[in-house]
């Protein structure tokens, strides 16, 4: 977490916390001044918006530690030349991105000629890239992130489901 982020949005919390306990005359002031008391009474209202308020920074703070998954996207787009062959069947065409996920678009340049050998290439890959997704160190430092990697194939034309490696598959929460 954004640790100035973080200390920043404690000091409205703690004074939001004190305005509304003294506001509520739940704890008393060292020092009693009748008038103070006054207004003090009137103004109880403005501790919790202080403590909203403060809550609101802590939200910025935690999403200003988040990785920008779009700009992550950009980035890979700018140091890599589309289409790219990946190995002597697959072909790399596209990265897009979604929530906090990383979409890879593939093809299979030579498609297996029948149904079953598409079948056993998918499982095939879909192995080998939970495998690979948990061992590989630029796709640990995503998923490390929190940030989940699909891969779609399509072969002769047709798109299959993607195959999703997450976090979780590779222990990271």
């Amino acid at each position: 977490m954004n640790i100035a982020g973080t200390l920043e949005a404690l000091i409205p919390l703690c004074g939001g916390i004190y305005g509304t306990l003294l506001g509520f005359k739940l704890v008393k002031p060292r020092k009693f001044n009748p008038g103070a008391a006054a207004l003090v009474a009137q103004l109880r209202w403005l501790g919790p918006l202080v403590i909203v308020f403060g809550l609101w920074m802590l939200w910025l703070a935690y999403l200003d530690q988040r990785p920008n998954v779009q700009e992550i996207v950009r980035g890979m787009r700018q140091k890599v030349t589309l289409p790219l062959a990946v190995d002597e069947i697959t072909r790399l065409d596209a990265f897009d991105s979604e929530g906090q996920r990383i979409i890879y678009r593939m093809t299979i340049i030579e498609p297996p000629q029948t149904a079953a050998e598409k079948d056993a290439l998918i499982a095939t890959m879909r192995e080998r890239l939970r495998s690979q997704g948990c061992t590989n160190e630029t796709y640990q430092r995503l998923l490390r992130e929190n940030i989940a990697l699909e891969f779609v194939y399509t072969i002769a034309g047709k798109q299959y489901p993607g195959i999703l490696v997450t976090p979780a598959d590779c222990g990271h929460s």
